[in-house]
Order: structure tokens, then sequence, then C-alpha cells
């Protein structure tokens, strides 16, 4: 139970950064991304075509956050390493936790590989996710500055408006309403 506990929390953890990035890459980004906000949270989840949509997916989101392609329209989706590295590790944990149990037998040699593979592939997304959320905060962090430059700074208070008491004695009283009886 714990473990499923621990790859519950992790996978929610995920899916919720992937939905956060998708949003961000979506609205700042040049380039389309390849699948929409619902496909790259349920596509992960379709057996064997996860993972090519959740590789497609963290290639999209890293093309839209690297300051190098993010404003480029036309921009290939990345080839990066990391991403390939968490594929590799991710396809070495299937094969040997369930493929090569299934084919040649339960081994502990078996395990051990899955395990490393599992080791490889949670490293490598720590990576990929890293960067992408740093691109992601600085850009954020730049456009704030930027829109301080272009004079969208919050408005200093003028001390020479009347204040509030000024105001009040200077309009006029109202008149008092009168009821008539009918």
């Amino acid at each position: 139970l714990i473990t499923l506990a621990v790859w519950t929390g992790a996978a929610v953890t995920f899916l919720h950064w992937v939905s956060r990035a998708h949003t961000h890459v979506t609205a700042t980004a040049a380039a389309p991304q390849r699948h929409g906000a619902s496909m790259s949270l349920i596509g992960w989840f379709i057996p064997v075509a996860g993972f090519v949509i959740g590789y497609r997916v963290l290639q999209d989101l890293w093309t839209g956050s690297d300051p190098a392609t993010r404003d480029d329209a036309d921009a290939a989706p990345a080839k990066v390493r990391m991403i390939d590295v968490w594929l590799l590790g991710v396809v070495t944990a299937a094969l040997f936790g369930y493929a090569m149990p299934f084919a040649l037998g339960d081994s502990a040699v078996w395990g051990a590989l899955s395990g490393l593979g599992l080791l490889v592939a949670a490293l490598s997304l720590v990576s990929v996710m890293g960067a992408i959320s740093t691109w992601q905060v600085t850009e954020d962090a730049a456009d704030a500055v930027d829109a301080a430059d272009a004079g969208y700074a919050e408005p200093e208070y003028d001390s020479e408006l009347a204040s509030s008491d000024e105001l009040a004695e200077s309009a006029p009283a109202p008149e008092p309403v009168s009821v008539s009886a009918e």
C-alpha cells in the first residue's frame, strides 16, 4: 500500500506539473504544441502509445520553454539527450521488469536491472523538469521586468489630490426628503 501511495502521489504531482507547464508554453511559445491540454495528460495512460505521446509532450515542453527556440514559430521539436535517456530508462524498466521475467522466468537480475532503469528514468525526468521549470520562471521574471520598464509599474500616490475629508466638506449636503401623508 505504501508503494502504491508513493507511485500515485508521484504520478499526480507529475501530471500537475505537465498541466501547468503545458498551459504556460501554450500561452507564451510561438511554436504550436503537437498535443492539446487533454491529450498531454490522458496520453500518458494509453498503453504503448503513452511512451510516444509522453515523449512528444516532453519534447514540445522543452522546445516551447527553451529561450533559444521559444520565439521561433517554425522550431522543430527538440532532440534532447535527457528526454532520450528518460525514454530509455522507462523502456529498460518495462523490459526487465515485465517482459524478461515473463519470457525467461523471474530472477533477481531482472529486478535489479528494472530498478536501475527506473532510477535512470526518474533522474533524467527530474533533470528535464528542472530545466523546463527554470526557463519558465526565468521568462516570467524577465516579462515582469520588461513590463515595469515599459511603464506598467504601479502608480504612485499623488499628494496633490484632495483628501477624503476635504472632498466631504466641499460636497453639498443632500436635501431632506419629506414624506407626505396620503
